[in-house]
């Protein structure tokens, strides 16, 4: 076996003896050794815009060298970026684009940044019922690809065609200083945008100015954010009263502060403060019992007192949950119904013996409403007009069915089919509707004129102390209840934080309400929303809790 370093030497003398020359070293002639990114713009101007890059690769000498160039985008959240070189614009803000190709790179810094082509008004209202109460517009600022601009980039500014009528003091709220028409105009970049706004004061402000904005507000917060048809709310501040209103009627028409809106059984402290008075007058006593005037009616125990259908401790079935209301209803909307068909029809046997615990029945009220017409011998509207409306200056307060508005009802919308859609209940809406309502829940009014009753009733102005003291003597209705705390004479109680308030809510198709009166503060408060209680999760309560917050 040979020495390996024996074997190494001669495979070297053989290499060297070899006519075969030894490759130089290779040539880099032509190879890249810079890389540079071409485009023709560094700022883009619309989402979803597309741009192609380009990056050429040079040797040495200059010459342009081929090859495969990658691409990365610094940021994909602002640009995306193909292997071709294809931006595409994806958000607002500045990112890095990076070109390679084997060990070379290049950089380049591309800046989106939208520009407005329209610019479009929204508001809840094209009419300003009040001058100096500021209104709250918001401009939407959309590119070419109809993307929308975040206004602090797109820095809009606002002005009004005619100072006299409307200004803008801060962007976006409108300041009514004049009856007439004005345009609100925004402008951002080249796009412009305009509303109309009518200013045709109607409501007086008697309150503190920056006080009714943020009540205004509320309403307008709420009617956006909760997808409010309309909402109408008044307050009154000791003597002094506030009246807003936001929203539309129905598509064609807005909610107005003089609309009669359904108060459902906020009627109830009306029907309350009626037989009081009756009470007073020697007429009847709270300890009457129904046999007194009915011994026929069916499922209706002639024991039953007058108390009792006050404060709902009687143990008669509701007829509203009757299964056969709605659609005796809506087979014949223009019947007349009258109390004791109500009875007949739609109450069955009690659920418990009168007096033995509290359980909220809309019949109690049908009764009660039977009493003091068989008492008077005159319609229960007669009797609240005559004993209650009049007295306090209250002229927007109707009991439909036994008499007629003067005003313009707002449109009631209802999940009429049960899918979870609003309709419009105006073809229910009729002798039928309010018959079956009655003194259960009929009352049609204004917000203002509800605010007013509520302070007459609770100030011991409609009746007198002693029967507000009737009234307002509670018992627990149901145990583990946050807000509705007791149940009183035709009157409830309820809790908003640190506040107890007296007063009424009402759900009824179409129409969804509260009425309450602090006594702390002297603040009454009504709320009312054109369409179903469950399809805005009880926005009147939350609403009348934000509007008692800023009151007191």
């Amino acid at each position: 076996m040979k020495h390996p370093s024996i074997a190494l030497t001669t495979m070297l003398l053989v290499q060297a003896c070899s006519s075969t020359p030894i490759a130089p070293p290779e040539d880099n002639t032509g190879a890249p050794t810079s890389l540079v990114i071409t485009s023709n713009v560094d700022t883009v101007e619309s989402i979803g815009e597309r741009i192609d890059l380009s990056a050429t690769a040079t040797d040495a000498a200059g010459g342009t060298v081929e090859g495969t160039v990658s691409w990365v985008s610094g940021d994909p959240r602002i640009a995306l970026i193909t292997q071709t070189g294809r931006l595409t614009s994806v958000n607002n803000g500045t990112t890095v684009l990076i070109a390679q190709l084997d060990l070379l790179r290049d950089t380049i810094e591309i800046v989106i940044a939208q520009k407005p082509t329209s610019v479009t008004i929204e508001s809840v209202s094209d009419t300003a019922r009040s001058i100096g109460i500021r209104q709250r517009m918001r401009a939407t600022v959309r590119d070419a690809q109809g993307v929308g601009i975040a206004t602090e980039r797109a820095k809009p500014t606002w002005s009004t065609s005619d100072p006299t009528v409307a200004r803008i003091d801060e962007p976006g709220k409108v300041l009514p200083t004049g009856r007439g028409t004005a345009d609100v105009i925004v402008t951002a970049g080249d796009a412009v945008g305009t509303h109309p706004l009518t200013v045709f004061p109607s409501i007086s402000v008697e309150i503190d100015t920056a006080l009714a904005e943020r009540m205004q507000w509320a309403l307008e917060d709420s009617t956006v954010s909760r997808r409010l048809r309309s909402v109408t709310a008044s307050v009154t501040i000791g003597d002094k009263v506030w009246t807003g209103v936001s929203g539309r009627s129905n598509d064609l028409a807005e909610a107005k502060p003089d609309m009669l809106y359904g108060w459902a059984s906020v009627t109830k402290t009306a029907v309350g403060a009626a037989t009081m008075l009756l009470v007073e007058d020697g007429a009847l006593s709270l300890s009457d019992n129904v046999g007194t005037w009915f011994s026929d009616l069916p499922n209706i125990p002639t024991t039953v007192t007058v108390r009792q259908l006050l404060q709902h401790t009687t143990g008669i079935f509701d007829y509203v949950i009757h299964p056969n209301l709605t659609t005796s209803r809506n087979a014949d909307t223009q019947r007349v119904w009258t109390p004791r068909e109500i009875i007949e029809n739609f109450v069955t046997t009690p659920i418990f013996t009168p007096g033995e615990r509290f359980s909220y029945s809309n019949t109690n009220f049908i009764v009660l409403g039977m009493i003091i017409e068989e008492v008077t011998s005159k319609t229960v509207a007669q009797v609240m007009r005559e004993r209650l409306w009049v007295p306090n200056q209250l002229n927007a307060m109707f009991l439909l069915g036994q008499e007629s508005s003067s005003g313009t009802i707002a449109t009631g919308w209802s999940d009429i089919s049960g899918t979870g859609t609003l309709q419009d209940f105006a073809i229910f809406f009729g002798p039928a509707t309010h018959s079956l309502r009655w003194t259960a829940g009929g009352i049609f009014a204004t917000a203002t004129d509800m605010a007013l009753w509520g302070r007459a009733l609770y100030t011991a102005k409609a009746v007198t102390q002693g029967s507000l003291d009737e009234m307002n003597t509670f018992i627990d209705p149901m145990a583990g209840s946050t807000v509705w705390t007791g149940a009183g004479l035709g009157t409830l109680r309820y809790q908003f934080g640190n506040k107890t308030t007296w007063g009424h809510a009402g759900a009824i198709s179409g129409f969804s309400s509260l009425m309450i009166y602090s006594p702390d503060d002297d603040v009454s408060i009504a709320v009312a929303i054109n369409q179903d209680a469950g399809s805005h999760n009880f926005a009147h309560f939350r609403i009348t809790e934000a509007l008692l917050n800023l009151a007191r």
